[in-house]
Parts: structure tokens; sequence; C-alpha cells
């Protein structure tokens, strides 16, 4: 199956039958695509290609995946392959398919609840016998996310004077909360209903390639500062999910420290969506195009929400 996939990426195809498999191309993302991959006997896979860079993508993808293959909210690993000769920039990982379709919360509180609920039991992983990588963005104190938003603003093409007003005020406004760092767990680090798929019955949580050890605190305020998806949840709505959750998890400090981090992560994607717009990765390009005129909007949104905290 792997050639006839790596002949798909080569040639840009969407379909291929041949040898008893029926593969289409299901699913784009920022960093690669996923393939359904049918074969006569019956067996049912999805592939996924992903960017193969420094993050260890698939790896992460497949440690993640084999630590929750009992927990009924992943799909199974079957194989992972970081190397593939023939695709030099990509790795690939191959799960059981799951027949569900994007998940598409009632509302908005009612998302982030679910998918916090779903998330419990990785986020109770406090060890492992795998080897588990740090969060592609490790947060366990405020500190962490301020020395992101320096690299990030370091990053962009011009020196943009609302944007480092921003990150003073997040600099001036964020006080030491906490000494002792918070226990650690597995985090997704890029939950929300994007990643999610909905069979009727139960959640299956999709994308782990950013996945790693972290505060369980930061995936709650991360979802919630999410564009288009906790961007619009109100305060009293989102002291209610991450109350519930630090409860899950027996926090009584988590509902602190994720308000804390959400204020940081709105200047985060203040600067994430310019850099979308002015500084595109030109890895990721080729896969899917930004929206323009949506980052407009919810660069707007973001910088009156930030001057607003």
């Amino acid at each position: 199956m792997l050639p006839l996939i790596v002949e798909m990426r080569q040639h840009a195809l969407e379909t291929l039958y041949r040898d008893d498999w029926q593969i289409e191309l299901a699913a784009r993302g920022m960093n690669g695509l996923v393939f359904h991959a049918s074969h006569a006997d019956g067996r049912d896979y999805a592939v996924k290609v992903t960017r193969r860079d420094h993050r260890h993508r698939a790896q992460r993808e497949f440690t993640a995946l084999t630590l929750l293959q009992e927990s009924g909210i992943t799909a199974r690993p079957i194989a992972v392959y970081p190397d593939v000769p023939d695709l030099p920039d990509s790795s690939v990982i191959v799960t059981e398919w799951i027949d569900a379709k994007p998940y598409e919360p009632p509302d908005s509180l009612m998302g982030h609840i679910r998918i916090q609920q779903a998330l419990t039991v990785a986020h109770q992983m406090t060890t492992t016998p795998l080897t588990v990588m740090q969060a592609a963005l490790f947060v366990q104190h405020p500190a962490d996310i301020l020395a992101d938003l320096e690299r990030r603003y370091a990053l962009l093409p011009h020196d943009y004077p609302y944007l480092r007003t921003l990150i003073n005020r997040a600099v001036k406004f964020t006080s030491p909360y906490w000494t002792v760092a918070p226990c650690l767990g597995l985090v997704q680090c890029d939950a929300w209903p994007a990643n999610v798929l909905d069979d009727g019955t139960r959640l299956y949580l999709v994308d782990w390639e950013n996945s790693g050890w972290g505060d369980p605190a930061f995936e709650v305020a991360d979802m919630a500062a999410k564009p288009g998806f906790g961007s619009d949840l109100s305060e009293d709505d989102f002291r209610q999910a991450a109350g519930e959750h630090g409860e899950r998890l027996h926090d009584s400090t988590l509902p602190q420290r994720a308000r804390v981090y959400r204020q940081l992560m709105v200047v985060w994607w203040a600067i994430r969506l310019t850099a979308y717009r002015d500084a595109p990765d030109q890895w990721v390009a080729g896969v899917i195009q930004p929206n323009f005129d949506y980052l407009e909007r919810m660069q707007a949104h973001y910088e009156e929400w930030a001057l607003m905290g």
C-alpha cells in the first residue's frame, strides 16, 4: 500500500485503484494529507502523510495513539514510517479507519465540555511506559508563552507597533501566579472540533502530531482561544468549562492557570494571524492556503480582545 500512497503524493493524485486497493484523498490539513485506503479483503485504513521536520510529528502521533489505544477516544495505530526515502519531506502514519463525521458541536460551550471530557484519560497520564516528548508548544508556566510570543514576533518580516504594545501589556500584567510547576499530563496540543470525529455515540480525537507532556490547563486555555471556536466563548462559559475539567482532574488550581494562559494566547493568536498573512510558511503552502479575508477579521478581533483583557 505504501508505494501507492507515495505515487499519489508524488503526482498529486486524489484517487487510485490498483492491486485490489481503493485509495482516496479524504482530508487536507495545514501540514499534510489523509488518505482512505480500502482493500478488497476488508482492510480499511487511514494513511496520514505529514510534514517531516524537527517536531517528529509522525512519531509523536504514533506514540500518543499507542498509549491511548485502549481508551476509545482515538483510532488504533497500525504503523509509522518516519523516513520515507521517496518522500524526503514527509513521514507516514497508518491507523484504522474511523467511520465517523467531523464533529459539529451544538454550541461552543458543549463543544468545549465534550472535547475536554474525551481528553480526560490523556490528561490523567502522568507516567507512561513509552518515551513521550514535551508538547510541540510546551507550557507549564506563563513565561513559556511569553517566550514563544517573543520568538514568533522576531520572525515577522516587519516591526508591528500594535503587536509590540500587546506583548508589553502581556508582560506587564502577567504576574508569577504559581511558583510550583503543575503536574504534567499527555496533551494533544491542538484540540478543537476540526480534529474531532463523531460517530453519533462517541468522539474520536485525531491529529496528535503536536502532542506530548504539558499542562492540561493550557490545553483548556488553548481551545478557549482558538479562532472560530474558543474566541467566541463567553467568560462565564469558559469558567464553567475550566471548572468542570479541574474537578475531573482533581486539580483545584486548573481554572486559575487556564485563565492566565488564555489571556496570553489571545496575544499569541494576534501574532500568529499576522504571520499567516504577512509571512506564510513556505513549507506549509500548497496543502491549505489561508483565507486572507478571514485572517483580517480574526486579527482585528484578537487585537481588540487583547486590549480589553
